[in-house]
């Protein structure tokens, strides 16, 4: 992959599911990737002959995973319930531990009308953040981003951005962005959350709590889960290190991210739920 062109970044994404089936952790991986990356080019490997190829075809191990029952819910139309209020420095304390490193993007709305992530971003850790949020009254509305500002799921490491810099696998971000309506996607699904936000357009997200132990068991519990609710659920919201809304910042001038107070939570555990769409 390397002498084909590939980055680092895109070998140790393609390579990683791989990996950890066969039992190397994520630190093993990522010193392998770094050091093939640290030597010069190789000679190119010669053709395999067909009964080679046939051979090695025939000793591939599949990679597996347990899966679950689809859920079956009522998409009748709830009312929402209104946002709680500070709801960006609540779900900061809510969804993080002390010390633990939140990730925060501004947006941009160049190449996307809805607003996007504008770059990296800013991991620095929760206490900063919410010092931060309470000199501004509680939002970042004083950047003005029209596309709204974006936060990491998961903790991760100092300036860590990637999946590889995620330090604790806690949540997998649920999204139903392709049933109509918010008061639909308000639905009986009885999931553990720590928190439901509304985007300030046209979904829900459900911050879920998984906790797995590391990044396999991680991906183990999204596909348990993406399974469960495959006829709803957006399946793009894969990864780890993945965005969702900030409450309490401003989109479109018209409307900002807000956490619901009072969506239905797991049995188990309780929630908080943050709105994204209340007016400004």
């Amino acid at each position: 992959m390397r002498d084909s062109g590939h980055d680092q970044n895109e070998t140790h994404m393609a390579l990683m599911p791989r990996a950890l089936s066969d039992g190397l952790s994520v630190v093993e991986l990522t010193k392998t990737i770094a050091s093939v990356f640290g030597r010069e080019a190789r000679e190119p490997a010669k053709a395999q002959t067909r009964g080679q190829r046939k051979n090695s075809l025939r000793n591939r191990k599949p990679i597996t995973y347990k899966t679950a029952p689809k859920g079956s819910y009522e998409l009748n139309k709830r009312e929402l319930p209104e946002p709680l209020e500070n709801g960006a420095v609540q779900l900061l304390q809510e969804a993080f531990e002390e010390c633990e490193n939140v990730r925060i993007v501004m947006s941009t709305l160049e190449g996307n009308e809805d607003g996007r992530p504008s770059n990296e971003g800013a991991t620095k850790p929760r206490e900063w953040w919410i010092t931060k949020l309470r000199d501004l009254g509680g939002n970042l509305d004083s950047y003005k981003k029209k596309g709204g500002i974006f936060v990491g799921i998961n903790p991760m490491i100092p300036l860590g951005s990637k999946d590889t810099d995620v330090t604790k696998y806690r949540h997998v971000l649920v999204e139903f962005d392709h049933i109509p309506t918010l008061e639909e996607q308000c639905c009986e699904a009885k999931l553990p959350c720590t928190a439901v936000i509304s985007s300030g357009n046209k979904s829900l997200h459900a911050w879920v709590r998984v906790d797995a132990g590391n990044l396999a068991e991680y991906e183990q519990r999204r596909k348990l889960l993406f399974d469960h609710l495959a006829d709803h659920v957006d399946p793009v919201n894969a990864n780890p290190s993945r965005l969702s809304r900030l409450p309490n910042s401003m989109r479109f001038n018209s409307s900002s991210s807000r956490i619901l107070s009072e969506l239905t939570p797991a049995d188990s555990m309780p929630s908080k739920h943050f709105n994204a769409t209340s007016s400004c």
